[in-house]
C-alpha cells in the first residue's frame, strides 16, 4: 500500500513539474524528476488545497464541511465534482486520488504560509478551478 502511494504522489508530483500546473527552466533541464523535499512540498500543497477547497465547497453548497467530506459514501455531489475537477488537472483516476486523500489539519495555515510561491501557487490554481466548475455547474456566475 505504501508503495502504491508513493508511485501516485510521484506521478502527482510529475505532472506537476511536466508543465500541467507549473514548471520552472531548472525542473525541464533535470527532466522533470523532482527531489524528495519537493515531493513532500507539492504534497503539503495538494493536502492544504484540498482542506482549503473542501471549506469554499461547503460555503458554496450552504451546507456544513461535515457533509461536503462524505464523498466516500457518494451523498455529496459538490465533492465529487472536485475530485473529478482534480482529475482533469491531473490525470490520475478518482479512485486513486481518493486513496491520497488526508483530512485537512485546523492548523494548516502556518504550514501553508511556510511554503514556496510555486507551491502556493499549485495548490490556489487547484482551488479555484474548483470553485470555477462548482459554480458552472450550479449555474453560478464565477
Amino acid at each position: 500500500m505504501r508503495h502504491t502511494l508513493v508511485y501516485i504522489f510521484t506521478v502527482f508530483v510529475s505532472d506537476l513539474h511536466m508543465g500541467k500546473m507549473m514548471a520552472t527552466k531548472d525542473d525541464k533541464k533535470q527532466g522533470g524528476i523532482p527531489s524528495r523535499k519537493e515531493i513532500g512540498q507539492l504534497w503539503f500543497a495538494f493536502r492544504m488545497g484540498w482542506g482549503i477547497g473542501q471549506a469554499a465547497l461547503a460555503k458554496i453548497a450552504k451546507v456544513s464541511r461535515s457533509k461536503v467530506s462524505r464523498v466516500e459514501k457518494g451523498e455529496s455531489t459538490y465533492d465529487q465534482i472536485a475530485l473529478h475537477n482534480i482529475e482533469a488537472h491531473t490525470g490520475i483516476p478518482t479512485h486513486k486520488i481518493m486513496k491520497m486523500r488526508v483530512k485537512s489539519e485546523p492548523h494548516w495555515q502556518p504550514g501553508y504560509d511556510a511554503l514556496p510561491e510555486p507551491q502556493k501557487a499549485a495548490a490556489n490554481d487547484m482551488i479555484s478551478a474548483t470553485i470555477t466548475v462548482i459554480n458552472d455547474h450550479c449555474g453560478k456566475a464565477s
